[in-house]
Order: structure tokens, then C-alpha cells, then sequence
């Protein structure tokens, strides 16, 4: 996935949001990745972290996680 080509949807409060959001985009099969301070993706946040898609998911990412 090209950075350059990225758009932030959601920016988890928590690292519990972010494990909910990256499950609603897998199951929507939306790619994405995790940007942020993080030592161990997915497992220890230690600080600010965002979930970015490619641009022409955006829409449909934002959708899903509206709620979050």
C-alpha cells in the first residue's frame, strides 16, 4: 500500500477501539495499516496511534466506524 495514497479514518482513543475497528475493516476486507507511536503493532500502544486506508476506501472506512 502506498503511503503517499493514504487517508486517516479513525484515530482509536484506545487500543481496545483500535482492535474493534481493525476487525470491522477486515471483515468489510478493507486494507489497512496503523500508523502512530506503537512498539508492537497490535499488541502495546504507547501513544497516539491512527488507522489509515487507501483514499478510495475512505468513504466506506469512515462509514463503518462512525460509531467508534
Amino acid at each position: 500500500m502506498n503511503r503517499d495514497q493514504l487517508v486517516t479514518v479513525l484515530k482509536p482513543i484506545s487500543p481496545a477501539v483500535s482492535a474493534i475497528a481493525e476487525s470491522v475493516l477486515r471483515d468489510a476486507n478493507i486494507p489497512y495499516v496503523i500508523g502512530g507511536d506503537q512498539a508492537f503493532q497490535n499488541l502495546y500502544s504507547i501513544g497516539p496511534t491512527e488507522i489509515q486506508v487507501h483514499e478510495a476506501d475512505a468513504e466506506a472506512a469512515k462509514e463503518l466506524l462512525n460509531s467508534l
